[in-house]
């Protein structure tokens, strides 16, 4: 049966999608690590990453300090290319990154109890710096992977802080993000999170985040980064 001109359904790109589509169609995307015409992050490059034992989870953040997360996990070493590729997506803005990174990532790993996903929050003064949030767009590449929400109103940073990779020791990172968040009993109370970073050294951030939610009603907080850097990655 012909459908009427009038009623026939047209499915047209977003004004995002016909962005995106002319950007490329004038600047063709290049392999952020060995430049490949093509692909944001081709596969040989993500193939040769180093990766972090999935199975690999740390339950303290110092010396004698216990964490508030239940579990700590990340897909790779934050070294070489890996680093480049997490750096051009922070910042030289090159957000398609976040898709392949996840894409490729082992999460076997991650509890199978977690019913949602949240993102370490940036402030938002460095948001509207940097324009974008890479932690929210990796948190939802993989809330897709696993088929879990992602809470946009959980958790908020409360004051905007130094960078972590700047602080010299563990304490200087305690101290730096100390306070820093605040979550939401609304949304956080009774619910199973999974915090999500881009990178993890000492620890700290997750563990002041998942403090904030815990105060806030979480039944438990698992962490999970892209890559896991620093003195801690071996």
């Amino acid at each position: 049966m012909r459908v009427p001109l009038h009623r026939a359904r047209f499915d047209l790109p977003s004004v995002g999608q016909a962005r995106d589509a002319l950007f490329n169609l004038f600047f063709p995307p290049r392999c952020v690590v060995c430049g490949q015409w093509g692909v944001h992050l081709c596969d040989a490059c993500l193939a040769g990453f180093p990766r972090a034992a999935p199975s690999a989870s740390w339950r303290t953040d110092g010396p004698s300090q216990p964490s508030a997360f239940r579990s700590r996990r990340a897909a790779f070493i934050y070294v070489g290319d890996v680093r480049e590729a997490i750096l051009a997506l922070k910042y030289e803005g090159r957000t398609a990154v976040a898709g392949p990174l996840v894409a490729a990532a082992d999460v076997s790993a991650i509890p199978d109890d977690v019913d949602q996903l949240v993102a370490v929050p940036m402030h938002k003064r460095r948001r509207r710096l940097r324009g974008f949030n890479q932690t929210d767009l990796i948190a939802r590449h993989l809330a897709a992977r696993l088929d879990r929400p992602v809470a946009t109103d959980a958790l908020r940073r409360t004051r905007a802080t130094a960078p972590q990779a700047r602080q010299p020791d563990w304490e200087a990172r305690r101290r730096n993000v100390a306070g820093a968040f605040a979550a939401s009993p609304r949304h956080a109370g009774g619910r199973r999170f999974l915090l999500i970073d881009d990178v993890t050294t000492s620890g700290a951030t997750f563990d002041f985040c998942a403090r904030a939610l815990l105060d806030a009603g979480a039944e438990s907080v698992d962490a999970w980064a892209v890559a896991r850097g620093g003195e801690f990655a071996s």
